[in-house]
């Protein structure tokens, strides 16, 4: 059976935590209906230049970060796709050494 670390129970109570703080401070647009409406921007007009230029941000702060941090873009490729020439294993065995880091189990 499966016990969640200390660590990890703390992790998830605090995104929780925010998640709950952040609530009413989001808007987005909506339908008379009630039903939201997402809005895409065409990425040759300003708009869609200036989401580029976050999302680009964004990923170049995740790709600054070690390999083994969550929040790091390899850390993120592993959780969604693992080389067709290795095993998630082998992968996660190379990142974390230590069979008992926290971030390993969370991989």
């Amino acid at each position: 059976m499966y016990v969640p670390s200390r660590r990890g129970v703390l992790r998830t109570g605090m995104i929780g935590a925010g998640v709950l703080a952040m609530r009413g401070q989001v808007s987005y647009p909506r339908r008379a209906e009630g039903n939201f409406t997402l809005l895409r921007h065409d990425v040759a007009s300003p708009q869609g230049a200036e989401m580029l230029r976050i999302f680009a941000d964004a990923v170049g702060k995740m790709m600054a970060l070690p390999e083994g941090d969550p929040g790091g873009w390899v850390f993120q490729w592993h959780i969604h796709a693992v080389r067709d020439d290795r095993s998630k294993a082998s992968e996660l065995a190379r990142l974390y050494s230590s069979a008992s880091d926290p971030d390993r189990r969370l991989a």
